[in-house]
């Protein structure tokens, strides 16, 4: 069965739609809640997770691994962005320092975080700004893939 959008010829068919779940993992330490979720509409992908950081001693950039489709990069370089939400983020260590969004790196299959700090500038989220094990990161991006 064929779907068509906006009329009934080839470029209108919807040609793929799914929905699914992906384990989650954390290139540091490990994560209490490994499912994330998402949506595929032909070749756009809404994804989200929660991540909750028990490593609060490493200076890596939290980046969390496994989501099901590889982020398109076309020439030039792709990032795609989405919201994010922390929970406990007043245990951000950096004075002024506060996660604000998710970022999928084109080519990529993981999501880190980046933040603002109080000089108004743009940094990756490291395991070690947190100061407590009692955070969460709930997250969600859309992003394009070529398969």
């Amino acid at each position: 069965m064929s779907i068509f959008l906006g009329g009934t010829t080839s470029s209108n068919e919807l040609k793929d739609y799914e929905e699914g779940t992906f384990t989650v993992s954390l290139s540091q330490g490990s994560n209490s809640n490994t499912t994330g979720h998402y949506v595929k509409i032909g070749d756009i992908v809404l994804v989200s997770g929660e991540e909750t950081c028990d490593n609060i001693t490493s200076g890596d950039t939290v980046t969390m691994n496994g989501l099901p489709f590889t982020a398109l990069a076309t020439s030039g370089y792709h990032n795609y962005l989405g919201s994010i939400r922390g929970y406990n983020a007043s245990n951000i260590s950096s004075s002024g320092m506060r996660p604000t969004n998710c970022c999928i790196h084109g080519g990529g299959t993981n999501v880190q975080f980046g933040t603002m700090e109080s000089a108004q500038s743009w940094s990756m989220l490291k395991y070690n700004h947190f100061t407590s094990t009692n955070n969460s990161l709930r997250w969600t991006c859309t992003y394009r893939t070529n398969t």
